[in-house]
């Protein structure tokens, strides 16, 4: 399913073709393993240069990567636009992003795709296509550069296809619950005058809200409490089950409606709060062959957006958790083929010992050579065989995306984000400065630093104890 996801986006495809230049029938020149993991290493300067909110310094080490059509361009266009992003720079980050997003379906080289299929080639050596969750936010950020510049029909597009691929995972496990997705749909519903399309998506909206609150997710066994002596079928305790899960959402829904309620209301501006890190994938297994996810949140547990030196904002987290959207997600055929590759090799070796081993016993000196070299040839067998798992990610993503609605007038802004710590102590401000003109929506993205320079060690406010616990 996923490969296909870009498909259905209709129009965009055609507009972000010919807005990138890009062919079709273009080649894509493959990298082997060591051309990958050196691209990697000069992409993990930038990176350390994005978590230090040296946005400036990201693109003359980025934008080399992003020249050649190569396997790995998808990537870095994504951590290039996303840079951009962050400087507020929205016709460059657009660029970039749309040609990412055109890119993940256009770059299609059916040799290192068999490559990476093979005992002999490596998974890494593959076009990267991103996992749903990079390719779900992806569409979000594209779509909210369209609808920015009145191009509902085509923000849609994107909105939908960011569910699409939100939903792609095994055996359809999960559903798609990216809730900022359905809520922008809803908005580009709102800005055409649908109100019965709207009122459906801000309703999916907000079920993805309660069911990925933290409390359903840590809180299943309180919630599967069943009478000990009760006998009961298997369907009659699923149905039981269902009708206390629900009973659980609505009160959350209840209990945050003044949380979430902003987002209900009329505004022309969307502040989004990055903060922390997505999860970083690495290797375990005997030769790397399965991958982890391990999770990158911040330490700050609350945040508070001033805008104006005027009202504050509690902002509102839990429509898009970046890091719940990877860790619920995953499943690829990728991964049933690395553990067949894994147990061959590992067989390899095996039979290699076996054939050591037996010269070992043996008193024939030439059937002694005889064996060594089949084990020699076993065991060059099983080194040449190549089954560690792509760990390329988009790692300049945060762990979350929260969200401040404002109604602002056109001029220019400030804003300023604190940043709470364990008991709500302000741990460092960020300051920001964005403009807004006269268009029926926009977006900024106030993108918080997650690694703090030493030189701003120093400059820390004093204490301050937040206004809100929420």
């Amino acid at each position: 399913m996923r490969g296909k996801w870009f498909a259905r986006m209709g129009g965009i495809a055609l507009f972000v073709f010919f807005m990138s230049g890009c062919a079709n029938d273009a080649q894509v020149k493959r990298l082997n393993e060591k051309e990958v993991a050196e691209q990697e290493a000069i992409a993990e300067q930038a990176r350390q240069k994005f978590y230090q909110g040296q946005y400036e310094e990201i693109p003359p080490i980025v934008e080399p990567l992003c020249q050649e059509r190569t396997t790995n361009q998808p990537l870095y266009l994504c951590e290039l636009g996303a840079a951009y992003l962050a400087r507020n720079e929205k016709t460059l980050a657009k660029q970039y992003l749309t040609e990412a997003y055109t890119s993940i379906e256009e770059f299609f080289d059916p040799t290192s795709e068999k490559n990476a299929m093979s005992l002999w080639g490596a998974e890494a050596e593959k076009v990267y296509k991103g996992e749903p969750f990079e390719q779900a936010t992806l569409s979000l950020l594209v779509g909210l550069l369209l609808l920015e510049e009145g191009d509902i029909d085509n923000a849609l597009s994107c909105f939908k296809n960011g569910q699409i691929a939100d939903s792609d995972v095994e055996n359809e496990q999960y559903k798609s619950d990216y809730g900022l997705l359905q809520l922008l749909e809803a908005k580009c519903y709102q800005m055409r005058g649908e109100q019965d399309d709207y009122d459906q998506f801000v309703e999916k909206a907000l079920e993805s809200f309660a069911k990925t609150h933290p409390f359903v997710l840590s809180g299943g066994e309180d919630i599967q409490v069943e009478d000990p002596n009760a006998e009961k079928t298997v369907e009659e305790k699923r149905e039981r089950l269902a009708i206390r899960l629900n009973e659980v959402e609505q009160g959350i829904l209840r209990d945050y409606r003044s949380y979430y309620g902003a987002l209900m209301q009329p505004y022309n501006t969307l502040l989004l709060v990055w903060t922390g890190c997505s999860p970083e994938m690495r290797r375990i297994g005997q030769y790397g062959e399965d991958r982890v996810l391990v999770k990158r949140p911040t330490i700050e547990t609350h945040y508070e957006v001033q805008v104006d030196e005027a009202g504050w904002y509690d902002v509102i987290r839990g429509f898009a958790d970046v890091s719940f959207q990877a860790t619920t997600r995953g499943g690829r055929e990728m991964d049933n083929v690395l553990a067949d590759q894994a147990a061959f090799k590992r067989t390899s070796h095996d039979i290699g010992n076996a054939f050591f081993n037996a010269a070992d016993d043996t008193r024939d000196p030439y059937a002694a050579l005889a064996l060594i070299g089949m084990g020699l040839v076993s065991h060059g067998i099983g080194a040449a065989t190549k089954v560690q798992a792509d760990i390329r990610s988009w790692k300049t993503l945060p762990d979350q995306i929260a969200v401040v609605p404002c109604q602002l007038t056109p001029g220019t802004h400030q804003a300023r984000v604190d940043c709470y710590g364990k008991n709500f102590k302000l741990n460092r401000s960020a300051n920001y400065q964005f403009s807004v003109d006269g268009r029926p929506f926009q977006f900024f993205c106030l993108v918080v630093p997650t690694k703090v320079p030493p030189e701003k060690d120093e400059q820390k406010e004093p204490e301050k104890i937040a206004r809100s616990g929420q």
